[in-house]
């Protein structure tokens, strides 16, 4: 089961199998070139610090935690522990932001590691976040929801669509607009950044069953939607 995944600037990808305990890197076209074992872990997401370094979130049930690994030497080099089972993660400004399971948005600062709480909310397994210089979104897959926030917390709009059911991962493109994975409605949505204006972008029709991690390349132009049956799809964006 793919439950993550991110794109290094040269085109590589990383994607979690939850599964199998190991973060998968395949070139630009999709070609295996290596995988990182991080048993046992039970990995669920991957974000992209710099060239060299990602952090990983481990949602084990009796050791929580965020991995931060080498992928030139294919190793973990540190680890930072968790109260709870952390989901989610994203990276912006040497800071890591964490779904953490029951609490909310947590905030950890990479030089001191320096942990705040960011969004307070009994946040689902599962809850996907992204963010943009002035707000941050997540998922809510239980509620149904995508909610944006302020950098200090504050909700700006709640989105709830009956076509958008247990919505997982979410992407931003260069303009702002939002794809959302809908895993339990086998479908794709493109959400203006207001939060107004959506629309249903891919469907089991374009192959698309039970998407989970999405992942927006702002270079090509190109989304990836991987779903739980460890196919992932590649589809042209209009620019």
């Amino acid at each position: 089961m793919l439950s993550g995944c991110c794109m290094l600037k040269d085109g590589k990808s990383l994607f979690c199998n939850f599964e199998k305990d190991k973060v998968i890197i395949t070139d630009s076209d999709g070609v295996f070139l290596f995988d990182i074992r991080m048993s046992p872990a039970e990995v669920s997401d991957v974000a992209y610090i710099d060239e060299k370094t990602v952090a990983v979130c481990s949602c084990s049930k009796n050791h929580p935690k965020i991995c931060l690994v080498d992928i030139t030497k294919r190793k973990t080099t540190s680890y930072i522990p968790f109260s709870g089972r952390c989901y989610r993660i994203s990276y912006r400004n040497e800071s890591l932001f964490v779904c953490v399971e029951g609490t909310g948005i947590q905030k950890i600062n990479l030089e001191n590691r320096k942990v705040e709480n960011v969004v307070k909310c009994s946040i689902s397994q599962w809850s996907y976040v992204a963010l943009t210089d002035k707000h941050l979104y997540f998922t809510n897959n239980t509620l149904h929801t995508v909610t944006c926030s302020s950098m200090d917390g504050k909700t700006v709009w709640e989105f709830q669509d009956e076509k958008l059911k247990g919505p997982r991962g979410l992407a931003i493109d260069n303009r702002g607009n939002i794809y959302l994975a809908g895993n339990k409605s086998s479908n794709v949505m493109l959400l203006c950044s207001n939060g107004q204006q959506s629309r249903q972008l891919l469907s089991e029709d374009n192959g698309i069953k039970n998407p989970k991690a999405l992942h927006y390349d702002i270079t090509r132009n190109r989304l990836f939607v991987a779903s739980k049956e460890g196919k992932v799809h590649i589809f042209e964006v209009s620019a």
